[in-house]
């Protein structure tokens, strides 16, 4: 799991790196050089002609660095200075007059770099807080008007390293390179859409530059083995959890059969869907290895099957519903992951949700609610969850008691104790009728196998967005269904956690 950093965390890890761990500020520049040159000299090797803009602070002292390192390799590079000299920090002045010394050619004119064929942005990095004016926002533009790939040094110019936020207006990347940790702005849209491939490069800042526990993280692909559950040669299907599928009212089978494929896909030993009898055939027909039941809350209330509940996808809001919801809630003994016609139900119902408070503290439970469901359940506005979704997911985890999954371009997963986990897989084609019950699937199966909410929830989500990213690969994110997110899990599987 890798530390995720807003801006101040940034700086406080880089001025722990030189304080206390004794690695100096011009070393950490000249290795962020040393990864931006290998990186072109890699994806870039066959561009002739490389403009990079610089500002005054360490982010353009990076990028003289790196106009030396290209120098050097007889690479036809010219500078142009979009901060002033007279305002250099100590370093980036070092690597300026370094510059000088080694013959880089400096340009007078921003156009001089016109005829570039690659373009690098270290005017301005993680720092930037302020919405763009002046010199600094016409290089932008003049960046954005040119037809040529652009690098970014750390972080594209213009976007807010803590929030994602655009600063007015910014550099539009095709690659960007960042160094130690990935930083908030990165993640989180509109700023994830501004950097193009993101790249992680390690220069010094590492764990051990970090003087508190990281607030938030992700997951990352090493972490998959050593955290799905094991499989054991002598076992039996009981050993891998029985998981309770509550869903699929009347003609919303789909979501049945989606969750119910989704849960045995990633593992659990054994499913029993229980749904509205008119789905009965669909279900048996479609996914012959569950087990069925039709809708009966009586029968939830003395289920002592399953190992782990789920419910909500094509529940409907019946009375019915919301007697099934609230057996499930009153179980005490086993953990439980709540979704879609779910979290409408609880968000209409007052004593539903005191019920959920009153058992939350007492048993394992995630909710999984895109925006529009957490605007109906918190309450919250719905630009204010565009706007500020860390901490309202992280406030109603905490209220509530409950790990949160707030599903969007980039789902957020908060655990009652305030950590944050903010996913960096899956794409646009997953925004699609039938991915949220697939990832309801996938997060419950892993609940009914052992895994706490608070582990199960971020890795579902994980894998789940890498399971879009292979359909997207076969199928264009254009044609992807819910239906390949499913097909992909297999493959996922064996490339995460081939045993």
């Amino acid at each position: 799991m890798l530390a995720i950093l807003d801006a101040q965390e940034m700086q406080r890890a880089d001025q722990y790196t030189q304080d206390t761990l004794k690695v100096s500020g011009l070393v950490l520049m000249e290795r962020a050089a040393l990864a931006l040159f290998s990186y072109i000299q890699e994806q870039y090797k066959d561009v002739k002609r490389i403009g990079i803009l610089c500002g005054s602070g360490n982010n353009g002292g990076d990028g003289m660095a790196l106009a030396r390192l290209l120098t050097e390799e007889r690479r036809d590079v010219t500078v142009f200075l979009v901060g002033k000299p007279s305002h250099f920090s100590a370093s980036a002045r070092i690597q300026y007059e370094s510059d000088l010394a080694y013959g880089v050619r400096f340009a007078e004119e921003i156009n001089e770099l016109c005829c570039c064929d690659l373009l690098v942005d270290a005017i301005l990095g993680t720092g930037a807080d302020r919405v763009l004016e002046g010199d600094y926002l016409l290089a932008v533009r003049w960046i954005n008007r040119q037809d040529k790939p652009v690098i970014c040094v750390d972080i594209p110019t213009g976007i807010s390293a803590s929030t994602g936020r655009v600063l007015g207006e910014a550099v539009m990347a095709t690659d960007t390179l960042t160094f130690g940790f990935y930083k908030i702005g990165q993640i989180l849209y509109p700023g994830r859409s501004y950097c193009g491939r993101l790249g992680r490069r390690r220069i010094g800042i590492t764990a051990r530059s970090l003087e508190n526990a990281p607030r938030i993280r992700c997951m990352e692909d090493h972490d998959m083995e050593s955290l799905l559950p094991k499989r054991i040669s002598d076992s039996q299907k009981g050993d891998y959890g029985k998981l309770l599928a509550v869903c699929a009212d009347v003609n919303m089978a789909g979501a049945g059969v989606l969750a119910t494929k989704a849960a045995l896909a990633m593992g659990v030993g054994m499913v029993k869907t229980m749904a509205s009898e008119e789905n009965r055939i669909i279900l048996q027909s479609c996914v012959p290895e569950a087990l069925y039941a039709s809708f009966d809350p009586e029968a939830l209330a003395g289920d002592t099957w399953a190992t782990a509940l789920m419910i909500g996808p094509g529940l409907g809001q019946s009375k019915r519903a919301r007697e099934l919801i609230k057996c499930a809630l009153l179980d005490k003994n086993r953990p439980l992951l709540i979704d879609a016609d779910g979290i409408n139900l609880l968000a209409k119902d007052p004593e539903l949700m005191e019920c959920l408070d009153q058992v939350a503290e007492e048993k394992d439970i995630v909710l999984t609610p895109h925006l529009m469901e957490m605007s109906r359940i918190s309450g919250k506005d719905l630009n204010r969850l565009k706007e500020d979704g860390i901490s309202e997911a992280v406030s109603f985890a905490e209220k509530h008691h409950v790990t949160l999954v707030l599903k969007g371009a980039c789902t957020i997963c908060t655990l009652p104790s305030g950590e944050v986990y903010l996913n960096t897989t899956g794409n646009s084609g997953m925004a699609t009728a039938g991915s949220g019950d697939v990832l309801s699937g996938m997060i419950s199966s892993l609940m009914a196998m052992g895994l706490s909410g608070g582990i199960a929830a971020p890795v579902g989500v994980y894998l789940h967005g890498l399971c879009g990213d292979r359909a997207r690969d076969a199928y264009t994110a254009r044609s992807m269904k819910a239906t390949h997110l499913v097909e992909m899990l297999p493959v996922v599987l064996k490339e995460e956690a081939p045993n």
